[in-house]
């Protein structure tokens, strides 16, 4: 800058001195002066164009590389902007995913909520009616007991009447009087091979209803079992059928035990009527069969729910632990899919930001070569700008030579003579006119002058395509 700054005061201080024809410049005509000063103009008017051009050279290499800036980088925008809306699409594919993941997790958690529910409802129903198969049992072995009870006091009273009525051969003959008149009744209504027929059917019946109840009980265990593999897709049928069987076979069971219960009762209170004695000795050991098969049969009825019970509290907790595992394999299979989905998008963030300083680096080169070539280019005009000074340089340096020659012939030219100015009056008067050809000369000569400067304007001038 402080070059410049020299170099353009000294200029001007050289101007000065050619327009004043003092310094370095005293001893050189004026003509040469004003050729010289005249040159400077002009090459400081092709400097200044010079300058304008370089000046124009530059504003459109940047705004050529302006335009292709623009250009590429409204490419990279819409890339930029395509890679953010495929970036957009992915989080809300992701975002989606996780909802739906999060729905069908929750849907897992209510359909396991409502299973154990449903589970634990019919665990509790099944225990109920087990309870209230127990229940009806026990009241019909109540009944059973207060009938025989009722019994035991009638015969109580009875031997109480015969011991207060008569002595001990009234009561023997008595006896053996009723004996005669039992075993004839016996004869008629009833003989003593079909009683011990039916009592025997009797205790067959309550064996077979004991034998039926276990299976009935083993049956139900196994369906259970069965049924529990299947859960899922036979709960709702397994509940049905369960509920069906239970409802329809305590019920039918009481019926049939009332229903065998009550005729055995009539066919004993009909006999009894007759044959008191011989149910007195038989009483003792019915009733304690009976309290044994039913004790037995209650005892092998809460051992099957018991153990159905068991088997339901193992199938439930195994549902628990499948339902478990089932949600640990979703945690890990989201959690696996959600870090491939991360790494997936890191993998093309960074490719993007990998292409996206590629083509930075890439229009960058471009962009300087495109310099260097607008550099070569005006260093190009500005060689040849110095070549067209250097000629006209030459070219002045002639023309001075010429100019110099001439102004030596003009310099050479004769004196007037001295004849003229003995001459009269009409002489004398002439003598503005011979005062007047210097000038005229002078004139000629600055046309001439001009007239190269001219020239040299028209060789210093630019073409007109540049």
């Amino acid at each position: 800058m402080l070059w410049e700054t020299a170099m353009v005061a000294t200029a001007a201080l050289e101007t000065a001195e050619l327009q004043r024809g003092d310094g370095a410049w005293e001893n050189i005509q004026d003509v040469l002066r004003s050729a010289f000063l005249a040159l400077q103009q002009d090459a400081a008017r092709h400097a200044e164009r010079l300058a304008l051009c370089e000046q124009r050279v530059m504003d459109l290499g940047d705004n050529c590389a302006g335009k292709v800036e623009l250009q590429r980088f409204s490419q990279q925008t819409q890339h930029v902007e395509a890679l953010a809306r495929a970036v957009g699409a992915l989080s809300d594919e992701l975002r989606d995913l996780v909802q739906r993941e999060d729905a069908r997790n929750e849907q897992h958690a209510t359909w396991a909520k409502t299973f154990a529910v449903q589970l634990s409802d019919a665990e509790t129903r099944m225990v109920q009616r087990i309870a209230a198969v127990e229940d009806a049992l026990r009241s019909s072995l109540a009944k059973l007991e207060r009938r025989l009870a009722l019994v035991d006091e009638e015969l109580g009273h009875l031997a109480v009447a015969v011991d207060s009525k008569a002595d001990v051969e009234s009561v023997q003959s008595s006896l053996q009087t009723h004996r005669k008149t039992t075993d004839d009744a016996l004869k008629q209504r009833c003989r003593k091979a079909a009683f011990d027929r039916e009592v025997l059917r009797v205790h067959q019946l309550l064996r077979s209803h004991q034998t039926a109840l276990v299976e009935q009980h083993e049956a139900l265990q196994r369906q259970l079992s069965d049924e529990l593999v299947g859960v899922r897709a036979q709960l709702s049928t397994l509940e049905a059928s369960t509920a069906s069987r239970l409802q329809a076979e305590p019920s039918a069971l009481r019926a049939e035990l009332a229903a065998r219960v009550d005729d055995a009762a009539r066919q004993q209170q009909a006999a009894t009527d007759d044959v008191r004695v011989l149910l007195q000795l038989e009483t003792a050991q019915t009733r304690g069969a009976c309290r044994d098969a039913l004790a037995q049969a209650l005892e092998d009825a809460r051992q099957s729910s018991a153990k159905e019970r068991g088997e339901a509290s193992q199938a439930l907790a195994l549902l628990q632990q499948r339902l478990a595992a089932l949600q640990s394999d979703v945690e890990v299979a989201s959690r696996d899919w959600r870090d491939a989905l991360e790494t997936q998008l890191r993998a093309q963030t960074t490719q993007a930001k990998t292409e996206l300083e590629a083509a930075i680096e890439d229009w960058t080169r471009a962009r300087e070569r495109r310099l260097r070539q607008q550099l070569h280019a005006v260093a190009a005009r500005l060689s040849e700008m110095d070549q067209v000074l250097k000629l006209a340089g030459q070219q002045l340096v002639q023309n001075t030579s010429q100019l110099q020659l001439l102004w030596a012939e003009w310099q050479r030219a004769p004196p007037p003579s001295p004849g003229a100015e003995s001459t009269g009056p009409t002489e004398q008067d002439e003598e503005p006119e011979d005062d007047d050809r210097p000038d005229e000369s002078s004139h000629s000569l600055r046309r001439e002058v001009e007239a190269k400067l001219r020239d040299y304007r028209q060789v210093l001038e630019p073409p007109p395509h540049a």
